[in-house]
């Protein structure tokens, strides 16, 4: 084999080589590209999935709200009640417990009728 021919051998091979390993870094990109692309596509639909779950909290609380109002307003107003019920004893209690004002001043009780046919 001639200098020449084993030269021109060579280059061929290396020539193939070249062309080879472009074309397997093309396919590469290639492929990486498909595969960012198919990425960003389960993100989009990922992301569209949870607003919609979004949105169905959303309006699935609003629609609790009303009824949560009314029960809660509801058991405010029980408790206020009750509250003042309470006080209303409370202060019950407390009137008879204190003494009278006859009673402080050191004055004889008297009955209320007297009181009434006397003046």
């Amino acid at each position: 084999m001639s200098r020449r021919a084993w030269s021109s051998g060579l280059r061929e091979t290396w020539r193939s080589i070249l062309l080879w390993m472009h074309w397997r870094r093309r396919a590469r990109e290639e492929q990486q590209a498909y595969l960012l692309s198919l990425h960003r596509e389960q993100l989009e639909q990922s992301k569209l999935q949870h607003q919609q779950q979004m949105e169905a909290m959303r309006q699935f609380l609003l629609s609790a709200m009303g009824p949560l109002a009314t029960a809660l307003q509801r058991q405010d107003n029980l408790l206020l009640e009750k509250h003042s019920q309470q006080m209303e004893l409370l202060g019950e209690i407390l009137n008879s417990l204190q003494p009278s004002v006859r009673q402080q001043l050191g004055l004889p009780s008297r009955p209320q009728s007297s009181l009434n046919s006397g003046t």
